[in-house]
């Protein structure tokens, strides 16, 4: 489309042409745009060099004739715009299209001014400048702005624009949105369509808008029916008809906004849930594994606060070993290629001891982004595993048990079978050495006789190990057995092998055979002695344990440096028979012994072996309390009224303490007539008489006679400084005992007590 415009705003130009036509031929050259000269009647008279660069022609092919670039369309155009030039309407544009000489659409853009030269006829100057290029794109912007009126109209999202807080378009959308045809919407203050003050809105978008091109605003709108809607709205700053308007585009954010609520009720829900998992520790890893979340059970389990372990890598939770084998990055691997992974492993905590947990970690997947981290629970299981552990324990030293139950069964039978059997050949081969004399033949039943003594020593141990052998329970000190059996031992174990002995001077009492404690110190110590031929350290200590339940026990170890045992061994040391020597080395009987001297003793044996390090064997018998056990044993069946008749003072003191101790009831006498008084005062009838043979008054056994008789004793304890009575004649009357001088108060307190009991039993 061609167009004329007048720039009326400048006032009327000429150009002074030269006055031959040389000189306008070199002013139209030295012009650096397309330019021609045509006449009153629009006949070209000139067409410089940068019109034939430009368009084609050469100016022999436009000299004389009508300007190629304007077509038959365009004539009127070309005609105003040379008469306005002539008649001092100057300077006037004319922009038209055409085509070059090549048939090349062009759009150019003339530019008119008359010029006046004496005597010549009036010409015009035109300048021919080509925009076909600014032309082009401002077609296509043209075309933009229909497409893109036509993009808003056909349009889901409601658009509207604003200018001056005034709706100036709408698109059908926004109607739909709005509630209301958008020819009422145009022209409506955005103040009636939202619930805040519209300067408000206007300074808030334009603010926004300004500096950062598509800024989102959160706004609630109010249809035209009254209901309102969040929305949330796009704001652009754009050019609406030549002014500043805003572009607002609005979405419904309600759905949204209520699906963020419940998502925040959910994730609140969660918080709560998490949190009041004391015993689970919850902990959120992103993708890289570190940790990102902490709940308040992670906190109590691994006793780092949220501060200190957020933003951590993952491996602060795992043992140093663990790191170094590369396993938290193994379990997240592992993870992700199975979907889920699940093991009771160990775990760190922050002041470094480690717990057994159960540990569970699964992916975490975005909508569009992938994998975003893992999610992990960690459940402290320690006391579970303790008491797995125990109770498989408990299981193996219950079949241990009944395995040596039946072996000592059957080690019973053999044994009174075999007792039997050895009876018989000890007995008839000691008649053979007592018939045989001189004879040589004694020496070989000797032989017979010895080797039967040989085999009783054997069925003796077999009895222990069924627990068929009596034992002489009473309270010793392991100390004292250790100590008094040192010096063979040393001698036992040679001088390539050093022994130590390592002894607990607060050493409880136990209640054990003494003897026979000798002999399993002694087969453990033989064992040791033989797992170590080139030599190495042997270690016998006691102590006392408490256990977690409490009870007590005192401790005798045997440790050595010797070649250690394997698990299947282990498991076997105990059999009768069963022994790793060499054949004719042993009977296999020496830790089954032990073993069954321990139990009959209400003790354990237990068995710590390495191979190539060495083994440890711990005895633990209960610990008693010596003089609550001697107090216990020695206290008075029944109440017990004792009359002590003893001259010096200090020894009655010493047996009335002691008996009072132990809750006797006394009477005290330092003279016979002292002690007849005292038996005929009595309250009751006197349980036990005490008289020393030093009394005076008539003495030894007459005095005890009547005294007995006067106060009715049932039993009396003679005190003498002789094995007999002071009469060569019998104690008479009453049941009595001697007591020889000196004594300790528990051989006094025994004593009594026996006489006490006796009475009792009877």
């Amino acid at each position: 489309m061609n167009r004329v415009i007048t720039r009326a705003a400048r006032r009327p130009h000429t150009h002074e042409a030269p006055p031959t036509g040389e000189s306008l031929a070199d002013f139209l050259e030295a012009l650096p745009v397309p330019a021609a000269v045509l006449d009153a009647d629009r006949t070209t008279q000139a067409w410089n060099r940068a019109a034939e660069r430009t368009y084609g022609w050469s100016a022999a092919e436009v000299v004389g004739g009508r300007l190629p670039l304007a077509g038959d369309a365009a004539s009127s155009e070309l005609r105003l715009l040379v008469n306005g030039a002539l008649h001092g309407q100057s300077p006037l544009l004319l922009e038209l299209d055409g085509v070059n000489r090549r048939g090349e659409r062009v759009v150019v853009r003339m530019s008119a001014a008359a010029l006046q030269s004496p005597g010549a006829a009036p010409r015009v100057l035109l300048t021919l400048e080509d925009i076909t290029e600014r032309g082009t794109l401002r077609r296509r912007l043209a075309r933009a702005r229909r497409n893109e009126r036509r993009l808003a109209e056909l349009s889901p999202e409601p658009m509207l624009i604003l200018r001056e807080g005034v709706v100036a378009y709408a698109n059908p959308a926004c109607g739909r949105l709005l509630g209301a045809p958008r020819r009422t919407l145009v022209g409506m203050e955005l103040s009636a369509l939202t619930l805040i003050d519209n300067d408000e809105i206007r300074q808030l978008a334009a603010r926004r808008a300004t500096r950062n091109t598509g800024t989102v605003l959160e706004m609630r709108l109010r249809r035209l029916d009254g209901e309102v809607l969040d929305a949330d709205v796009v704001a652009t700053p754009l050019l609406f008809r030549r002014r500043p308007a805003l572009l607002l585009v609005l979405r419904d954010a309600s759905p949204r906004r209520v699906m963020e609520g419940e998502l925040e009720r959910s994730q609140e829900r969660f918080r709560l849930l998490t949190e009041t998992l004391r015993d689970h520790a919850v902990v959120a890893l992103d993708a890289a594994g570190r940790i990102i979340s902490w709940n308040a059970g992670a906190e109590h389990l691994f006793g780092y606060t949220a501060a200190q372990a957020v933003g951590q890598d993952s491996a602060l939770l795992f043992r140093e070993e663990d790191v170094v084998a590369g396993r938290p990055e193994t379990e997240l691997r592992a993870t992700l290629d199975l979907g889920r992974f699940e093991a009771e492993e160990w775990r760190r905590r922050a002041d470094g001891t480690a717990f057994w947990a159960v540990v569970t970690v699964a992916p975490q997947f975005g909508a569009e982004d992938g994998l975003i981290g893992f999610a992990a629970t960690v459940r402290d299981v320690s006391d579970r595993r303790e008491a797995q552990e125990a109770l498989r324990q408990m299981e193996e030293q219950l079949r241990h048990s009944q395995r040596m139950e039946a072996i000592g069964r059957l080690a019973a039978g053999v044994a009174h079978d075999f007792n039997n059997v050895l009876t018989a050949v000890r007995g008839y081969g000691q008649l053979l050495v007592d018939e045989l004399g001189d004879d040589p033949r004694a020496a070989d039943a000797e032989e017979i006789r010895r080797a039967a003594e040989r085999g009783a020593a054997l069925t003796r141990q077999l009895l222990t190990l069924a627990r068929r052998q009596p034992l002489k329970l009473r309270p010793i000190d392991l100390n004292a057995v250790v100590a008094e059996t040192e010096k063979m031992l040393r001698r036992i174990v040679g001088d390539d092998i050093g022994l130590e002995v390592r002894l607990d001077p607060e050493l409880g009492t136990v209640r054990a055979d003494a003897a026979h404690i000798e002999q399993v110190l002694m087969n453990l110590v033989v064992n040791a002695r033989d797992a170590m031929p080139d030599g190495g350290r042997l270690i016998i200590a006691t102590r006392n344990r408490v256990a977690a339940d409490g009870s007590a026990a005192v401790v005798l170890s045997v440790s050595d440096t010797g070649t250690g045992m394997d698990v299947e061994t282990r498991g076997r040391i105990f059999e009768p028979f069963f022994t790793t020597k060499p054949s004719g080395q042993g009977s296999g009987l020496g830790l089954s012994t032990a073993y069954g001297i321990v139990k009959q003793s209400d003790g354990n044996i237990e068995v710590q072996t390495e191979v190539g390090i060495g083994t440890t064997f711990e005895i633990a018998l209960p610990r008693i309390d010596e003089d609550a056990a001697e107090t216990a044993a020695l206290a008075p069946p029944e109440p017990a009224l004792v009359l002590v008749a003893m001259r010096d003072r200090l020894l009655r003191a010493l047996v009335r303490r002691t008996l009072e101790r132990r809750g006797y009831a006394l009477l005290e006498a330092d003279s016979a007539a002292t002690a007849f008084r005292a038996a005929r005062g009595a309250p009751r009838p006197i349980d036990l008489l005490v008289a020393d043979s030093n009394m005076k008054g008539p003495g030894g056994l007459a005095l005890v006679e009547a005294l007995a008789g006067a106060c009715n004793a049932a039993r009396v304890l003679y005190i003498t400084d002789t094995s007999e009575p002071a009469s060569s004649r019998p104690l008479a009357g009453p049941e009595a005992a001697i007591l020889t001088k000196p004594f300790t108060p528990l051989v006094l307190a025994r004593r009594v007590r026996t006489l006490l009991g006796r009475a009792v039993a009877s």
